[in-house]
């Protein structure tokens, strides 16, 4: 089995949990105008803020993931496997609450 590096191992659980969170914010913003105004108010639009907050997430993320060294301990079947059930849970939820509700 080939070791994946830790940057490698740490940005991809990171992308992982951000499309995750992703998921969990547009939910959270969606039903919750109080957070979708505070977006907007913040950024000066509630998808930039968004963005900003996903995107930070998965840097801070990375950084702190590749840190803890995680490449000798998370095979690159692993790391597939999870960042495409997050991608899969996250483009579906996402897609499914706007087909519903929206």
């Amino acid at each position: 089995m080939t070791a994946l590096s830790d940057r490698t191992a740490g940005f991809g659980l990171a992308a992982a949990l951000a499309a995750l969170a992703d998921l969990a914010l547009v939910l959270l913003k969606q039903t919750h105008p109080a957070v979708l105004a505070w977006l907007a108010r913040s950024f000066g639009h509630h998808w930039i803020g968004h963005g900003v907050l996903i995107v930070g997430l998965y840097a801070g993320a990375g950084l702190s993931l590749t840190r803890a060294g995680l490449g000798r301990r998370v095979s690159p079947t692993l790391l597939f496997r999870l960042l495409l059930t997050a991608m899969a849970v996250s483009g579906g939820g996402i897609a499914l609450f706007f087909a519903l509700f929206d």
